[in-house]
């Protein structure tokens, strides 16, 4: 048993989302991921939709 307090995690944290492999939900995809990354660079957030999305097709 340690002493020294444990920190708490500063990342955040998301719950889990899984889409169907379907273009229709591309565009729910991105927008989730747009929301959770806000806050991060716009260079980032484009390109982390951009591969999401990629998977889905």
């Amino acid at each position: 048993m340690s002493i020294v307090p444990q920190a708490s995690p500063t990342v955040p944290r998301w719950r889990a989302r899984t889409f169907p492999g379907t273009l229709s939900r591309t565009s729910a995809a991105r927008a989730d991921v747009r929301t959770d990354l806000a806050g991060f660079g716009g260079e980032l957030v484009e390109t982390v939709a951009l591969c999401g999305s990629e998977d889905l097709r």
